[in-house]
Order: structure tokens, then sequence, then C-alpha cells
């Protein structure tokens, strides 16, 4: 639906409250229906897992899945050779952890 027709939707229900046209219910229910509207569509421009979408991952930063991906080397690394580490490297990385 277009943003001008929700609005006069919105405004036209509104109306009808002000001239007491209908019940108070009766356009809390209809607004409460438009809310609910809504908000399903916004679930469904929001998606995927924690708000990622295809759309927002084009548009990010190589900057940020660069740093991303060095991070998890790092700490498989780190998780792949900690027995070999000596005692006093052992301690600080489970400190830092």
């Amino acid at each position: 639906m277009d943003d001008k027709k929700k609005e006069m939707i919105v405004r036209e229900i509104e109306h009808w409250r002000r001239s007491k046209l209908l019940p108070e219910h009766y356009c809390d229910f209809l607004l409460n229906i438009y809310d609910m509207h809504q908000q399903d569509q916004d679930k469904k421009e929001q998606g995927g897992l924690f708000g990622v979408t295809p759309s927002k991952i084009r548009n990010s930063n190589w900057k940020i899945w660069m740093l991303g991906l060095l991070l998890i080397i790092a700490l498989s690394f780190t998780a792949l050779n900690f027995n070999a580490f000596e005692l006093p490297m052992q301690i600080g990385i489970s400190i830092i952890f």
C-alpha cells in the first residue's frame, strides 16, 4: 500500500473518532489492525537473521568483512594451537577471554 494511502486511512479513522461517527473502541480496533498490518510489512522488509538482509550485505563495507575475517582467523589460530603455547601465554590468553 502506498504511503499516501496509509496516511489517508489513519486520518480518516482519526476523523471518525473526533466526529464520533464510530465508537471509540471501534476506532481503536481499526487502528490496531492497521498497526498490525504495518508491523507485518516491517517484518517482511527487515527479514533475515537479526535483521540482516541480502541488500544490507551487498551494501556493506568490505573493510568490515576483512576485519571480521581476521578476527575469526586469530581466534581459530589461538584455539587450535592453545596447547602448544608456553604457560605464561596460555595464562594471558585465558585472562583475555
